[in-house]
């Protein structure tokens, strides 16, 4: 028997979606729906309250813009049956084998990454189409090992919100699937992407903002001393784990610069993880000189301009 636990931003979710789960899950199941539409809870806050509201030994949180296919029927069976497995933390849809030091989105980790999901992409003409996003390609199993998972669906047994559970000292509505991932992970869960038996639609593209950057960086911090973590096929491969944060320095630098972070924290933030990855000197020199350059032409000069 499952819950399934939505955070709403009416005071109910749409009888597409309810028909939605009912019609594949296949299992006894509730909904339990917290009603946010007056901004009243954070993300963690709505989905800590669902859980104590929920019922049933297994939890399933979930977007209210999502649908389920028919063509997989049943999907809620498997699950349940993976979750009752001690060992199994977070199961999901969409995450990453790997995680370093640097705070990034799950999906920078390009060889790292594990969906299997049908996503909203804007076309040139700027509407919603959707492709499915399968990867790996020739996955031949019904579930993978990973580290992070993407909060679109995080399903896991209520028992083990005894010893995790979403962190109400962050606030907003980001990074929440990251913490609770890295909690599960490192009180000894392994989490999961499921595949053949589970097809879900999100229309959305998610929204990375100045807000998803701070709340990134405060989880990160909180797991610093245990990262970096890889596990799964990523594991398995020889990775020069150096070279990957090193480039990720760059990327999250201008990431930063593209939410709107000044100059300034941008900096703080480059100096920050310099020193964490013990980098040498010069290579702090030279992605400060980098970095604003990029900042001066690419957004200084461009406001100025326009």
């Amino acid at each position: 028997m499952t819950s399934i636990i939505i955070c709403s931003r009416k005071s109910e979710v749409s009888l597409e979606l309810k028909e939605s789960i009912s019609s594949t899950i296949g299992v006894d199941f509730e909904i339990v729906v917290i009603d946010n539409s007056h901004n009243k809870y954070s993300i963690f806050e709505a989905y800590n309250l669902g859980a104590k509201r929920a019922t049933n030994p297994y939890l399933c949180f979930i977007h209210e813009d999502v649908s389920f296919s028919k063509s997989t029927f049943g999907w809620g069976r498997l699950l349940e049956n993976k979750l009752s497995d001690k060992k199994v933390g977070v199961v999901g849809v969409a995450g990453s084998d790997i995680v370093t030091r640097i705070p990034a989105p799950w999906s920078s980790y390009r060889f790292g990454k594990r969906m299997n999901i049908f996503q909203g992409k804007k076309g040139d003409d700027g509407i919603l189409k959707f492709e499915k996003r399968l990867l790996p390609r020739d996955i031949n199993e019904e579930f993978l090992p990973v580290v992070l998972l993407d909060g679109v669906f995080l399903a896991m047994r209520k028992d083990i919100l005894s010893k995790i559970s979403f962190d109400e000292t962050l606030l907003g509505f980001h990074g929440y699937d990251f913490d609770i991932s890295l909690q599960s992970h490192v009180s000894g869960y392994d989490n999961y992407v499921m595949y053949k038996s589970l097809q879900l639609t999100h229309y959305s593209l998610g929204n990375i903002n100045k807000d998803y950057y701070e709340n990134l960086i405060k989880v990160f911090r909180k797991f610093e001393s245990y990262l970096p973590i890889l596990v799964g096929l990523t594991a398995q491969k020889e990775c020069n784990i150096n070279a990957i944060e090193l480039k990720q320095i760059r990327r999250f630098s201008l990431n930063l610069m593209k939410s709107k972070f000044s100059k300034n924290d941008v900096i703080c933030q480059l100096k920050y993880y310099v020193r964490l990855l013990k980098m040498p000197r010069h290579i702090y020199i030279l992605l400060y000189l980098y970095l604003s350059v990029v900042y001066f032409f690419r957004f200084k000069y461009k406001k100025q301009s326009d």
